[in-house]
């Protein structure tokens, strides 16, 4: 006869846990959701491109255009694609990697005679699209 499993164990032995494994499953589970998250996050591309109409800016809105396509490029170079297909340079970086400036369709400040209205609330919103400065 084979002895039993109580017979078997030393005095003073500790008892197992009911469930053996369960704690270092678990801690692999975590680990893994926490890389999981962690490759999620640094993978996540930022957008480059976000469509705006004038309606969002209402009276802000500096162009004659009804809204456009609000890009950076790697460089840093704000512009905005409006309805008529043309990319338009709304920064220094975009003049100088060859766009437009956008005379054709820039608002002039009625307040200030002669004066075309700022573009800067387009380069703001712009700025979060680049991947680097965009000054």
């Amino acid at each position: 006869m084979t002895p039993s499993l109580a017979s078997t164990v030393q005095a003073g032995a500790r008892r197992c846990p009911r469930k053996p494994g369960l704690r270092p499953r678990l801690m692999v589970a975590l680990l893994l959701l926490l890389a999981a998250s962690l490759l999620f996050a640094a993978g996540t591309p930022k957008p480059d491109r976000l469509v705006l109409r004038a309606a969002d800016l209402g009276e802000r809105w500096p162009l004659t255009l009804t809204g456009g396509t609000l890009a950076c490029d790697g460089s840093g170079a704000i512009t905005l694609t409006g309805d008529d297909n043309v990319s338009y340079a709304l920064n220094d970086r975009a003049v100088a990697a060859g766009y437009p400036a956008p005379l054709k369709v820039w608002k002039y400040d009625d307040s200030i005679g002669g004066v075309n209205m700022p573009l800067a609330p387009l380069i703001e919103i712009g700025k979060p699209l680049c991947r680097g400065d965009a000054s």
